[in-house]
């Protein structure tokens, strides 16, 4: 935290930034809302899926289609076809995945960079992990039948109803791992393979 400040203030304001001071509150509700884009993101996503083909009208058929996806990590390849998993390639860049990691790229647009911290965590390819997380989260509850899509009156725009409680929320206590698990080999993308999923976002 004191990196970013000084980065964007150094020379203008003197400052020690504290754990549960001003600065650090405010830093820590930007991150909070970063954070909670990428699930209202998913939602969206995986809701106007649903919400354009008539046949998902039918609970039963959303729940059919969401366990497959999760299975073997489906719905992270874009080009999927068939049960084989060893044929499956485009890993990373369904539109799912991708309009959840747009999300990234709108929240900090315009925002000053930390080139220190740049290397350290590596923000894109965390970005994009957290997008991979929050879509298997949301396809996990439809799996579950624990979301209700509500049509509007078009019919075009659906909303979703997430139950309350930790266990239904995207957190680090219930998520953290998954989305580790996703970052490891993310990380070790080569910056070519990276850039292609980039670009796919504009």
């Amino acid at each position: 935290m004191s990196e970013k400040f000084r980065s964007v203030y150094s020379g203008s304001i003197e400052h020690v930034v504290t754990i549960n001071g001003p600065v650090y509150q405010i830093a820590k509700q930007s991150v909070n809302n970063w954070h909670g884009g990428f699930t209202a993101a998913a939602v969206a996503v995986v809701s106007t899926f649903f919400a354009h083909d008539p046949d998902f009208a039918d609970t039963s058929q959303c729940i059919k289609f969401a366990k497959p996806m999760l299975k073997k990590s489906w719905f992270l390849f874009n080009q999927n076809r068939g049960v084989d998993s060893k044929v499956w390639s485009s890993l990373w860049r369904t539109p799912f995945v991708l309009q959840a990691f747009t999300h990234h790229f709108n929240y900090i647009q315009g925002r000053a960079e930390v080139p220190s911290l740049e290397n350290e965590v590596k923000g894109p390819h965390t970005a994009l992990a957290l997008a991979c997380a929050t879509v298997c989260h949301i396809l996990t509850l439809v799996a579950e039948n624990r979301v209700v899509l509500q049509s509007s009156r078009l019919g075009n725009v659906w909303t979703a109803i997430i139950p309350t409680g930790n266990q239904y929320e995207f957190n680090n206590t219930v998520w953290g791992a998954t989305m580790c698990r996703y970052l490891d080999p993310i990380k070790n993308l080569s910056d070519e393979h990276f850039a292609l999923v980039v670009e796919e976002t504009q």
